[in-house]
């Protein structure tokens, strides 16, 4: 099996809407909410990008609600799909696709998520974006050196990894994942 027959047979397993996904959130959902709502507001600085990547795409997300980075991300990328009506969005549960996953989704060897593969209308992988923005690496790894607690710590103090920090990075870097993917279609016309 190839990766874009591993994308065939996903799609047509069971998918969730945002709410179907937040309502599977028991843990979360105070966080998700927040950044959602936090999203709202950061989209009215991007409306010119918005209608550049308004563009028909098939855009596929893998997340799971027991994860942190979803928790931060799914909400982020949901409000965005919302406002590019032209996308064809779908959510799947990465722990459902488990084998489907592992076999073609990793990233450097490793099950991250969540997961947003962008497809062309034949489902073709042009771009992908997962776990989370790189400022945020970026600035784990300069705490690494930590005691764990001390590293723990630093990280909740960290406004890159609050809302609206945490969600102005996610939305920042999906939107230029999909302008390039627009861009990449484009220029494959």
């Amino acid at each position: 099996m190839k990766r874009k027959e591993a994308i065939e047979q996903i799609l047509k397993n069971k998918q969730y809407t945002y709410q179907e996904y937040l309502n599977r959130s028991s843990q979360k959902q105070g966080k998700m909410k927040a950044g959602y709502e936090a999203t709202s507001e950061l989209l009215k600085e991007f409306q010119d990008k918005l209608e550049y990547i308004n563009k028909p795409m098939n855009v596929i997300l893998f997340a799971e609600n027991w994860c942190g980075d979803c928790a931060n991300a799914v909400p982020v990328i949901a409000r965005l799909a919302e406002e590019c009506p032209n996308w064809n969005f779908k959510i799947f549960s990465k722990d459902e696709n488990e084998d489907l996953f592992t076999q073609f989704f990793t990233t450097a060897g490793k099950r991250k998520i969540p997961l947003l593969l962008f497809l062309n209308s034949e489902n073709y992988e042009i771009a992908r974006w997962f776990e989370r923005p790189t400022k945020t690496y970026k600035i784990m790894n300069s705490f690494r050196s930590l005691p764990h607690d001390e590293f723990i710590q630093k990280l909740r103090e960290s406004p890159e990894f609050q809302v609206p920090g945490i969600t102005r990075l996610v939305l920042e870097e999906i939107i230029q994942v999909a302008e390039k993917s627009v861009a990449l279609l484009e220029s494959l016309k």
